[in-house]
């Protein structure tokens, strides 16, 4: 049993509590004791309790009787102070951080289980076993907790990697962009891709990842190689959620034409690179907001590279 245990916020409150245990606590005595920790095990049958004398036990939930709510004190390997200011600066409204708190605190439930480890402790293939056993609305949610969280605590590629298994997740269920949604672009060019049976996004990336495969499909459909290539990198900057018909074509003819390019940014730098980019050119639209600015760049350093350009 690891050492990172929690509250569990929706149910427990800072006071005292008693536990009702019908069988041995751990020393041969009976009946009612006061709770100093308790954690919630991988096994959801299970419960880890501790009581003031220091004696951990194992039990099982059924046989658990909360007396009453709250519990004297709780130990924590989870920065939420810290997390909570982190995601403050970000813009969160109060209710989205107690959410994104708890999407956490049960990621760390399942750490806390037997053999547990800390959170800093886990690994990306610990992630996916995980995620297999949450649903798909729970890997939505707590993903996006997890990835924040440790985006946080300076762990950028587990926070990749919940990054990934999110959008692995929605991408399920995602209509994929269509490519004449794109500003700008060839539409006689993109009715030729659509012959061929190319009509979005995901269809493109696929069929476009590489230069090879770009020469052929500009062989096979007589789309311009220049076109095909403008159409893959506006694709491939969609995956950034809020990036497609307008912002997709901002960002392009910024000269930022790859999810890697946008990374490589500092997001109040780019804000400031791009509102001047708008201004000076006299773009029809509008320059991102800071916060738009700062998503797009925090997206884009999850996103593997899925598309070979040289």
């Amino acid at each position: 049993m690891g050492s990172s245990l929690f509250k569990r916020p929706d149910c427990l409150e800072p006071r005292s509590q008693f536990l009702r245990y019908p069988r041995q606590l751990g020393n041969g005595e009976r009946g009612p004791k006061t709770i100093v920790f308790i954690a919630y095990c991988a096994n959801p049958a299970f419960v880890i309790v501790e009581d003031r004398r220091g004696i951990r036990i194992r039990c099982p939930r059924d046989e658990l009787f909360l007396m009453t709510k709250g519990i004297e004190s709780v130990m924590a390997e989870m920065d939420e102070p810290g997390f909570r200011d982190f995601l403050k600066k970000k813009g969160k409204q109060n209710r989205v951080i107690d959410g994104l708190v708890r999407e956490v605190r049960q990621l760390e439930a399942h750490l806390a289980g037997p053999g547990g480890v800390s959170l800093s402790g886990a690994s990306e293939r610990f992630l996916e076993a995980y995620a297999r056993r949450l649903s798909s609305p729970e890997i939505k949610r707590r993903m996006r907790a997890v990835d924040l969280y440790f985006q946080f605590a300076g762990l950028p590629a587990l926070a990749s990697a919940a990054g990934r298994l999110r959008e692995r997740e929605v991408a399920k269920t995602r209509r994929p962009f269509q490519l004449r949604g794109f500003r700008g672009v060839d539409l006689a060019a993109v009715a030729r891709l659509e012959e061929v049976g190319i009509t979005n996004v995901a269809q493109l990336l696929a069929a476009g990842r590489s230069p090879e495969a770009r020469q052929q499909l500009a062989v096979d459909t007589g789309v311009a190689l220049e076109t095909i290539l403008e159409l893959v990198r506006l694709s491939d900057l969609s995956r950034i959620g809020a990036l497609k018909s307008v912002r997709a074509r901002l960002y392009y003819d910024a000269g930022l034409r790859t999810p890697a390019e946008i990374a490589k940014w500092d997001p109040g730098a780019l804000y400031g690179f791009l509102a001047s980019f708008v201004s000076r050119t006299g773009f029809e639209g509008i320059a991102p907001l800071p916060k738009e600015v700062r998503s797009a760049v925090e997206k884009a350093r999850t996103l593997p590279e899925i598309v070979r350009y040289e």
